[in-house]
């Protein structure tokens, strides 16, 4: 079984490979584990902290849930390739 770290605890915790970090229970995108966990914002595929700005940023987070069959990002855990295919599903103008 996994470890688990409870919302309350995310600000403080290590990110650890295998650890299960749980959300909120308010029902809205402040359930949010990653932008708690890493200060980061909490919507949309790139997440970052820092400024974009004259591009003063920390990191960078790549997100997806992997369950879109239309974009179907994957890692290989062979190679270490991760291919994301974003989620802009309408042409920009």
């Amino acid at each position: 079984m996994l470890d688990a770290v409870p919302f309350d605890a995310l600000s403080t915790a290590d990110l650890v490979v295998g650890t299960l970090y749980r959300g909120g229970s308010a029902g809205n995108v402040s359930d949010d584990p990653i932008s708690r966990l890493l200060g980061c914002g909490n919507q949309g595929g790139f997440r970052y902290r820092g400024s974009v700005q004259g591009l003063n940023l920390n990191y960078v987070i790549l997100y997806t849930n992997l369950s879109d069959p239309d974009w179907p990002d994957c890692f290989e855990e062979e190679t270490g390739r991760f291919t994301y295919f974003g989620d802009n599903k309408s042409p920009m103008l």
